[in-house]
């Protein structure tokens, strides 16, 4: 009788493991599983590590017909594989436990080639790193465990941290994330969340902060608890916050002499508004005692003393144009910024919003200038703000003056 060798009979034993897996017969096992397509390449390698109970047996199959047992050890074991899109454009790499005292505590499999799905069952995972892998979703409210979590650089709309209340390090910058709640995380010392879309991030709760980095969002508010007394590393630079809550934020600030803290350029939303309103910065214009300075430029260049006021941070526009305020203040030493934009139109305007391209419409006061470019005959349909019909006209092949001055009744503002 042929003698099978031990290489041949583990390869057997593992694949019959791996097909009971399938049947969902091992599902207790700790499991990973991570699926990419590759279109492009011809030779590439795929590159990851992780951390499996020391002493204990786990399985790789590589998803291209090779299949390993390994042991796992203290530290991270990396693993490196090279593939060919020639062979295949698709790919499912699995690993498994090959018992339940085989636990995988730690999994960096950040900036695979082309990942499209990460699928675990390790629920005693303690640090998962998945950036720069173009996925929209992963719950990872099921590793109650998770100290440290990568899944920067992604597609990601929403993360439920809830269950992670061990969480110390947080990365999930350049997403799509709109709004972020830590609320659970007090333990967070790290947390790097540049990048996205938040308009608020509360911190409050995570008096234990070392690090912020929440740069490059649309921040408007940025809430800091009082009793944060370690914050080593801040860069909130490249948002939409005040000049009240820079200073916030300054005041808490370990060492703001260090060379990592950044506040930079803050550039609040661009508002329409009318000749002669007031603008109330009041509570921009001073603090410890220092005066807030307000620079201000109309159209791009200085601004006339005579086309603006400013009182205790209460400022009034005279004329018309586009002006530009800049917001800094002594007591805030690091370098800042906080750039407001105002678009000031006379009290009676009306904007006019014009869908077809044959037409040209002026406003003057009181009146629109209709030029019309077309042959024949145009209607005129003309809307307020809240979509009611104000009146219709007919536009012949040359221009026609229309009357507007009873749009400046305060029916319709």
């Amino acid at each position: 009788m042929k003698k099978v060798s031990n290489h041949l009979v583990r390869r057997l034993f593992t694949a019959c493991l791996l097909s009971l897996w399938g049947l969902g017969g091992l599902y207790a096992n700790d499991t990973i599983r991570m699926s990419w397509t590759e279109e492009d390449a011809y030779y590439y390698t795929q590159s990851f590590s992780i951390v499996a109970t020391n002493g204990e047996q786990f399985v790789i199959d590589w998803g291209d017909g090779g299949i390993d047992t390994l042991t796992g050890a203290q530290n991270a074991q990396s693993f490196n594989r090279v593939y060919n899109s020639a062979y295949s454009k698709h790919y499912t790499l699995t690993i498994i436990g090959l018992t339940g005292n085989c636990r995988f505590d730690s999994l960096d499999c950040k900036w695979l080639d082309r990942l499209t799905e990460l699928s675990l069952n390790c629920p005693a995972l303690s640090i998962l790193d998945y950036a720069g892998n173009n996925l929209s979703t992963l719950d990872v409210s099921q590793f109650p465990n998770l100290q440290e979590l990568g899944c920067g650089y992604n597609q990601i709309t929403a993360l439920d941290l809830s269950n992670n209340t061990k969480l110390r390090w947080f990365s999930c910058g350049w997403n799509l994330l709109t709004a972020l709640d830590l609320s659970n995380n007090t333990g967070l010392e790290d947390l790097y969340c540049s990048g996205n879309l938040l308009t608020a991030l509360d911190l409050s709760s995570n008096t234990k902060l070392i690090t912020l980095y929440c740069n490059d969002n649309q921040l408007t508010n940025l809430t800091l608890s009082k009793d944060t007394k370690f914050l080593m590393m801040v860069d909130c630079s490249n948002n939409r916050l005040q000049l009240s809550n820079l200073y916030h934020v300054f005041k808490l600030m370990y060492n703001p002499g260090l060379p990592m803290h950044r506040l930079d350029t803050q550039r609040l939303f661009p508002q329409e508004v009318k000749v002669d309103s007031l603008i109330d910065f009041s509570e921009q214009a001073v603090f410890d005692g220092k005066n807030t300075v307000f620079a201000v430029e109309k159209n791009g260049v200085p601004a006339n003393s005579n086309t603006y006021s400013i009182n205790n941070g209460i400022i009034q526009f005279k004329d018309t144009g586009y002006y530009t305020i800049s917001m800094t203040n002594a007591a805030i030493t690091l370098p800042h910024k906080v750039i407001a934009e105002f678009n000031v139109i006379k009290s009676n305007t009306s904007v006019i919003s014009v869908t077809n391209e044959e037409l040209e419409i002026t406003n003057t006061n009181y009146e629109l200038r209709v030029t019309n470019y077309e042959l024949q005959t145009l209607n005129i349909e003309l809307f307020d703000v809240m979509g009611r019909n104000v009146g219709t006209w007919r536009a012949a092949s040359n221009e026609t003056t229309i009357n507007i001055s009873y749009l400046s009744c305060p029916e319709y503002g």
